[in-house]
């Protein structure tokens, strides 16, 4: 729940060997003697090698090939820039049509009794812990249909390359 309200704090640390920060920024060793009205705080004078150490010991834990990135976000229908300006012509009639997809969740018949969700619950974590986020109808309806009208329309394309 509080990575939802307050963001994801990144651990500079994350996949590093827990014997490797022991060795580098434990407390064993020979203790550093600092002159009156010194706190020792700062970067040490071997701060570069020490990077260039910790790199270098890491490199044995490292035993998988790189990931190949992919060239593009579109799907291969989308990647000419005919087929995007198809793309964008179609939505924007299906947009000025008022298509409702269905199967999405946004259409009337979709919603059941209670009509439009205007909250929706977030559950968070092994307690269960909900946050409710409030989803007025006249801001996040047109939003959630204009996401499904673009989500159906390139599935369809898609598919008919195939």
């Amino acid at each position: 729940l509080s990575q939802i309200q307050q963001g994801i704090h990144k651990d500079e640390f994350d996949g590093i060997h827990p014997d490797l920060l022991n060795r580098y920024y434990g407390i064993h060793g020979r203790p550093d003697h600092c002159d009156y009205g010194q706190t020792g705080a700062g970067h040490p004078e071997d701060d570069t090698q020490e990077a260039e150490d910790i790199a270098a010991d890491q490199n044995v834990h490292i035993r998988h090939d790189p990931i190949e990135v992919p060239e593009d976000a579109c799907p291969p229908s989308l990647r000419s820039r005919e087929e995007m300006a198809r793309f964008r012509d179609i939505l924007q009639e299906l947009q000025r049509m008022e298509v409702v997809p269905s199967g999405l969740g946004v259409s009337e018949q979709e919603w059941g009794n209670d009509g439009y969700p205007d909250i929706e619950v977030i559950k968070s974590g092994r307690g269960g812990k909900e946050l409710h986020v409030q989803l007025p109808f006249v801001i996040w309806w047109p939003r959630a249909v204009r996401w499904a009208q673009g989500l159906e329309l390139m599935c369809r394309m898609t598919m008919d390359d195939h």
